[in-house]
């Protein structure tokens, strides 16, 4: 697609308010919703680290243009997707799930640990191996 050839105003993208946003996989609104942490900005896009519901880990965009920038090319949004504010009750509800499942994993694995650790001790370390 080839860019705006219209004499308006040049496209200024809005800077992120807060270090996390909303991350679309076309750049569309419509679409569901990703959390987003910012760790780059430039004058007319960001550097993102996604992460997909279900996902533990982020997986990183680079030079992720706004929804509403009309100087974007399919091939971009195809490569990097858009990005949006993250509007308060969006952020309540999608952080706050996300920490509540990231929580309980956590808690999981750290009892799995105690129960290694402990079943470990009762048997003692394998022959050749010492605890450090």
């Amino acid at each position: 697609m080839s860019k705006r050839t219209d004499e308006r105003e040049p496209y200024t993208m809005p800077r992120p308010r807060k270090p996390m946003v909303n991350w679309y996989r076309m750049g569309d609104r419509r679409d569901e919703a990703c959390i987003a942490l910012v760790t780059n900005v430039d004058e007319s896009c960001v550097d993102v680290a996604v992460l997909y519901p279900g996902d533990k880990m982020f997986q990183v965009k680079f030079a992720c243009r706004h929804v509403d920038d009309p100087d974007v090319t399919i091939e971009d949004r195809q490569d990097s997707g858009g990005w949006d504010e993250m509007p308060e009750a969006t952020e309540d509800s999608v952080v706050g799930k996300t920490l509540r499942m990231l929580t309980t994993e956590v808690t999981e694995l750290r009892k799995r640990v105690a129960e290694l650790e402990g079943a470990r001790r009762r048997k003692g370390p394998p022959e050749g191996e010492t605890i450090g």
